[in-house]
C-alpha cells in the first residue's frame, strides 16, 4: 500500500502576508479567502512563520488593538515538510511537534500548507484498505 504524498493532500492556494502587516489585515484576509491559515514572509520575503485564526482570536481576547502587528502573533519557528513526504508521515511530524499546521516546499520554495484536517480526509480511504491487508495477511498466517 502505497501512501499519497503531502502534494495530493495539501491546499494549493497559501495566504501570505509581510511580517509589518496587522492583526486587522490578516483577519480580513482569513475571511476574503476562508483561509484559518496565513504564512507570514520577513521583510525580505521569505516564509518566517504563520499565524493562524486562534492566533487572531487569542489577539482579540488579550485585547491587543487591531493595528498590532502580526509580529506579534506570528509562530517562532515555521515546520516545513518536503511535498513528496508521505501524508502519515507529515502527521508524524505534527504530532511530535504539537502543531496542527505545515508549510509544505518543493524545490525549497513554499508550495502550500498541510492541516490536520487535509491528513484527516484520507484517513479512512487508508485504514480500510489497511484493514484488508491485514485479514489478507492473516489468511495466509493462518495458511501454514
Amino acid at each position: 500500500m502505497k501512501l499519497p504524498p503531502v502534494k495530493e493532500a495539501m491546499r494549493k492556494s497559501v495566504s501570505i502576508l509581510g511580517v509589518d502587516s496587522t492583526i486587522e489585515d490578516a483577519a480580513k484576509l482569513m475571511v476574503e479567502e476562508d483561509t484559518r491559515t496565513i504564512i507570514v514572509n520577513n521583510k525580505i520575503g521569505n516564509p518566517m512563520g504563520l499565524v493562524t485564526g486562534g492566533d487572531v482570536v487569542k489577539a482579540v481576547a488579550k485585547k491587543l488593538s487591531s493595528k498590532t502587528k502580526i509580529s506579534e502573533l506570528v509562530s517562532k519557528e515555521l515546520i516545513s515538510v518536503d511535498s513528496e513526504m508521505d501524508i502519515f508521515e507529515a502527521a508524524g511530524v505534527m504530532n511530535e511537534k504539537g502543531i496542527k499546521r505545515l508549510a509544505v516546499t518543493e524545490g525549497g520554495k513554499l508550495s502550500g500548507v498541510l492541516s490536520t484536517k487535509d491528513v484527516l480526509r484520507y484517513s479512512p480511504q487508508y485504514i480500510i484498505e489497511f484493514s484488508h491487508t491485514l485479514d489478507k495477511l492473516d489468511g495466509i498466517i493462518k495458511k501454514l
